[in-house]
């Protein structure tokens, strides 16, 4: 019996991580602006940004793993 593998091309592992980083990118600018003109602790603008980074990371995984493209399989 043949074990197959699913296999992610370069570009499909290079599409999710743009997404991903551009995300991230433009919520870390707004919640930095926000919170230090509210006067919030760097700490807890800390947590907060990497709170949301790994949310997105999860989502980001998930919603690709839905979509087909960039995969191929292979056999052997």
């Amino acid at each position: 019996m043949q074990k197959s593998k699913v296999d992610e091309t370069k570009i499909r592992s290079l599409a999710k991580t743009t997404i991903s980083k551009g995300i991230e990118i433009l919520v870390d600018t707004v919640v930095i602006t926000i919170f230090t003109s509210l006067g919030i602790p760097p700490v807890v603008i800390a947590i907060s940004i990497e709170g949301f980074c790994f949310c997105n990371h999860f989502i980001i995984e998930r919603l690709f793993n839905r979509i087909q493209w960039g995969r191929r399989i292979k056999y052997g």
